[in-house]
């Protein structure tokens, strides 16, 4: 056993004996203390391209974040599991091929700047746009309540937290102040930006921006309040460290906290452990076996867990969480 994880253990043993359950009201699933799962899955050609594979997809899964090929399937998706929560992967801060196209030569002011004047790229080829623009957020909005009409029971936004600070050329501009927007007026402006599309529809609306625990607490914890469900994509491990690297007992414990946390406050929690470096099947399993314990002493029947053992895992993969 690793030297870091002899050092958590007693401290889940301890936290297990102090945790109280917080109820949660208003959350997007109703669910129950058993673990339930979800399920991120824009995968192309060999992934689930048949009905049988979406059904048991639904089976497996509360909530789906999924690529257009899914879309035939949602019917019978439904059918199999009446609420399931199935949302169309889209970018809520930034913009991309087409959109990016539209929006440069129809409302340029969208896209932010540095203060040279360049236009904000990352380095997924992705161009940053102004989420306390009111023009952004109804464009955002009219998307999402496109989506609820085309028969898909959840949105989401990617691209959301601190993503607007993170693998880009520079640091944008806020265009009401002139200067560098500091994190928590990204935040803020987030919030309203997720409030403006939550308000434009009736089915739940997912963020990934969350992260990871202490991010949580420090910088976007506001989010909540525009929101029915949180991604922490980090959950208890950054997906490029060393498959060795346990958490610290500080950082482990603030992610079971960042649960609870999002729980008590009558939303949905999504956690999301990946294990994508080079690893044996017995250390996947390991970490497996660690983000689904410490997982479930956040529970309050409000959150959801997800599994990758590798990056090319689809939604055929399955880890038994069950």
């Amino acid at each position: 056993m690793p030297r870091s994880v002899r050092f958590v253990l007693p401290a889940i043993i301890c936290l297990l004996a102090s945790i109280t359950a917080i109820p949660a009201s208003g959350a997007m699933i109703t669910s129950t203390p058993n673990v339930h799962d979800w399920l991120f899955d824009t995968s192309g050609n060999g992934g689930v391209d048949t009905q049988s594979e979406a059904v048991t997809v639904a089976k497996r899964y509360d909530i789906v974040i999924a690529a257009e090929r899914y879309k035939p399937f949602l019917p019978a998706m439904r059918a199999a599991k009446p609420g399931i929560v199935v949302a169309l992967y889209h970018k809520g801060t930034s913009v991309y091929g087409s959109d990016f196209t539209w929006i440069k030569a129809n409302h340029p002011t969208w896209l932010l700047h540095t203060k040279s004047g360049a236009l904000l790229k990352s380095i997924y080829g992705t161009y940053l746009i102004d989420p306390g623009n009111s023009g952004v957020r109804s464009w955002e909005a009219d998307y999402a309540k496109q989506s609820q009409a085309a028969g898909w029971t959840g949105v989401y936004l990617d691209s959301m937290g601190l993503y607007g600070f993170s693998g880009f050329t520079g640091t944008p501009v806020d265009p009401r102040t002139g200067q560098n927007f500091t994190t928590s007026q990204w935040v803020n402006d987030e919030e309203g930006l997720a409030a403006a599309v939550n308000n434009a529809i009736t089915v739940p609306l997912i963020i990934n921006g969350m992260r990871t625990g202490p991010g949580y607490f420090k910088y976007t914890s506001p989010l909540v309040n525009g929101m029915d469900a949180g991604e922490f994509e980090g959950c208890f491990r950054d997906q490029s460290a060393k498959i060795t690297n346990y958490p610290s007992t500080s950082s482990w414990l603030a992610q079971v906290k960042a649960l609870e946390d999002i729980q008590s406050k009558g939303r949905t929690a999504l956690c999301w452990t990946k294990t994508w470096v080079s690893a044996t099947s017995s250390q996947i399993s390991a970490w497996h076996t660690f983000a689904l314990a410490s997982f479930m002493l956040a529970n309050q029947g409000h959150e959801d867990f997800f599994f990758s053992g590798h990056k090319s895992d689809n939604g055929n993969s399955w880890y038994g969480d069950g």
